[in-house]
């Protein structure tokens, strides 16, 4: 083919396999991402109010803050006063419509809740 160097096609070939290394382990990294902050939030309910801990921070929602919880596709989302949401992040191996559910009894039903 006129114009075109051998040395040229050595340098693309290289590219094209450093561009599909790094778009695998890009891929990779992300899966594995998305597995972990799948996999490591937790509510606990404790007398103060629930306990929300999740792949990079954990906090305390009291009891007397919360209103409801509901269930959306994929994640949970903890309703508090003044329309403040609390959102549980992207769910893969939980069941968030039963776990939505017993946060709103507990919520709604003060004998229900752990005490010290």
């Amino acid at each position: 083919m006129p114009g075109l160097v051998m040395e040229d096609i050595h340098r693309f070939s290289w590219r094209l396999v450093g561009m599909q290394v790094l778009g695998f382990g890009g891929y990779f990294f992300f899966f594995f991402f998305a597995m972990l902050t799948s996999a490591a939030w937790r509510i606990t309910a404790t007398p103060e109010g629930l306990r929300v801990r999740t792949a990079f921070q954990a906090r305390t929602v009291p009891w007397e803050d919360l209103t409801r919880a509901e269930a959306k596709v994929g994640s949970l989302i903890l309703t508090q006063c003044g329309g403040k949401r609390v959102t549980v992040g992207y769910t893969v191996f939980r069941r968030v419509r039963p776990m939505a559910a017993e946060i709103t009894t507990l919520i709604r039903e003060p004998a229900l809740r752990p005490i010290v």
